[in-house]
């Protein structure tokens, strides 16, 4: 287990330096409303492939093992087709997206939900370096198209931006549809519609939870570009993306624990896993957080611009609610591995209730520093309700969270053992 959770972790970093570039050269390139413009198409992106996830998401890698691949595929292309057109028309009617963007909307949508069924159901059958190998490759390819277009040739516009997605969506694609269909599974349709319903159920139970969560991390933007302007939101957005780019240390542990909890029945293994692996990402979590923290602002404004020399204070208001996520989301993978959703659906419901008036009342007066602070607040009613959940379970108590000498040694012989198997 400790070699994926190693080989995932070198893959999120490398993830996480390639969006620091892409965010780098977005913002040193456009500002910080370009910035701001680019940040509110992803969200929408994001909030596509929420919906097309109700199929094409978590329920295909708890599925996978228990069920024949063709009879999940299959309905998880025609929904991501069919609703990745929907979603981007609705958004288009809210005003929400300029008409210049609505088919790069739709096409990056349906590319990347394919590509997002493709890798879910590698992951389900525990293909964990292939899945990646697969999403390490799309940011690098995104990287690299758009660092040639700025600064080699000049083409500083959104339009390019677009440009470098496609090109990594689409190759990242190709070769998601190559690794599946190598791993030799032959179609039985046996039981197809009683599979597919438990796909749509488990599916929409699931995605019910990532759809409030997306609220939960993505509201302050549309709020941002309400009560102030595209700016602000790129602003903002840098914040973010420098606070939550350390979740990649939660995320690397809970993929592989994700993985192997829809592949056993042993509940006891499973929290023993749980509780292992939710020490160690809270240290590492706030460790990270502390050093972001301490960075000087004129280092900050060399990195990405004059036009961000308020982000040293959005990243305050951020931090508690970073690390109360990157600890979190490892209770949150516990209850999913298990199949047992509503757990996750009710914590984003709780963070919910506390986002929508803590937007409303900080960012007219605070701007992005209030939409930071409104974050960290729903972040850490979350992360409360599902420690109180799993505290039900398992008796894991919060002072537990802080490891012990047993811990460290554990970590260090885990440490060991992994530079061998390397």
């Amino acid at each position: 287990m400790f070699e994926k959770i190693l080989h995932t972790f070198t893959s999120r970093i490398g993830i996480a330096g390639l969006n620091f570039l892409i965010v780098i050269l977005t913002a040193q390139s456009l500002g910080a409303a370009g910035r701001g413009e680019i940040s509110l198409f992803v969200a929408n992106l994001a909030l596509v492939l929420l919906f097309t996830g109700i199929v094409g998401g978590t329920a295909l890698a708890y599925l996978t093992p228990r069920t024949n691949v063709f009879q999940l595929l299959l309905p998880a292309y025609v929904w991501s087709a069919v609703v990745s057109g929907l979603v981007t028309f609705v958004i288009f009617l809210l005003n929400q997206v300029p008409a210049d963007y609505v088919w790069h909307l739709f096409g990056l949508a349906l590319l990347q939900s394919f590509f997002t069924v493709n890798a879910t159901v590698l992951l389900g059958k525990e293909k964990v370096k292939v899945y990646n190998n697969l999403t390490f490759l799309q940011t690098l390819l995104s990287a690299l198209i758009l660092a040639s277009g700025f600064l080699l040739f000049s083409t500083k516009t959104i339009a390019f931006y677009f440009t470098a997605l496609y090109g990594a969506y689409g190759i990242s694609t190709l070769l998601s549809f190559i690794f599946l269909f190598r791993t030799g599974d032959k179609p039985d349709f046996s039981g197809f519609r009683e599979n597919v319903a438990q796909l749509f159920r488990l599916g929409a139970t699931a995605q019910f939870s990532n759809i409030i969560t997306f609220l939960n991390y993505r509201l302050g933007y549309y709020f941002l570009n309400t009560f102030a302007d595209a700016r602000a939101v790129g602003i903002f957005s840098v914040g973010v993306a420098l606070s939550e780019a350390l979740w990649m240390i939660g995320k690397s542990m809970a993929t592989v624990q994700y993985s192997a909890l829809v592949n056993t029945e042993n509940q006891q293994a499973g929290q023993a896993m749980t509780i292992k692996l939710v020490k160690l990402s809270f240290v590492a979590t706030l460790t990270a957080v502390l050093v972001l923290s301490v960075l000087p602002p004129p280092f900050l404004t060399f990195v990405f611009g004059k036009d961000f020399v308020g982000v040293k204070p959005v990243i305050w208001a951020l931090a508690p609610g970073v690390v109360a996520t990157g600890t979190g989301m490892i209770f949150s993978h516990y209850f999913a591995g298990r199949g047992n959703y509503k757990i996750n659906n009710w914590a984003a419901l709780v963070g919910l209730a506390l986002t929508v008036p803590a937007c409303l009342l900080l960012i007219p007066e605070l701007g992005p520093v209030g939409a930071g602070l409104a974050s960290t607040f729903s972040y850490m009613a979350a992360f409360v309700f599902l420690f109180l959940k799993f505290r039900r379970e398992s008796g894991f108590n919060l002072w537990q969270l802080v490891p012990g000498k047993e811990d460290f040694g554990q970590v260090l012989q885990l440490l060991r053992k992994g530079k061998t198997q390397m």
